[in-house]
């Protein structure tokens, strides 16, 4: 996701900021802290990308205590594996993780490579698709 959004920026001329230190699995008092003091900082930032539904609410407190609203100063998108932010801010941009079809496919896979240990592991790709606005 990272490598992704990276390359697009570059690609458009975007300039990207990474929260190093920081993952979809941190704790939210970790990712306000990341958030508000980058915002200080860069007070240019237009848009920030979230990659679980916790990051994002994290995101959305901290971008507020800043004084910002979602969807006016700051864009926030999200990836999320259940649709539930529109619930919380419905100005937050969102794409659907394919949870169930994932699942699906790695015990497929999985039951493959121990019935057929010598055919090749199974492969697939799910293309996101954004949920309407």
């Amino acid at each position: 996701m990272i490598a992704g959004v990276k390359d697009s920026g570059a690609t458009h001329g975007v300039a990207i900021t990474v929260a190093d230190g920081i993952t979809s699995d941190s704790p939210s008092a970790d990712v306000v802290g990341f958030v508000r003091n980058t915002l200080q900082a860069r007070p240019d930032i237009d848009a920030m990308i979230t990659a679980s539904t916790s990051s994002a609410m994290a995101a959305v407190a901290a971008l507020e205590q800043h004084g910002a609203t979602v969807g006016r100063e700051i864009d926030v998108f999200a990836k999320e594996a259940m649709p539930f932010l529109k619930l919380f801010r419905a100005d937050i941009l969102t794409i659907s993780e394919q949870v169930n079809t994932a699942g699906d496919f790695l015990a497929k896979a999985a039951i493959q490579a121990i019935r057929k240990p010598e055919d090749p592991p199974m492969q697939g790709l799910e293309v996101p698709s954004a949920e309407p606005r």
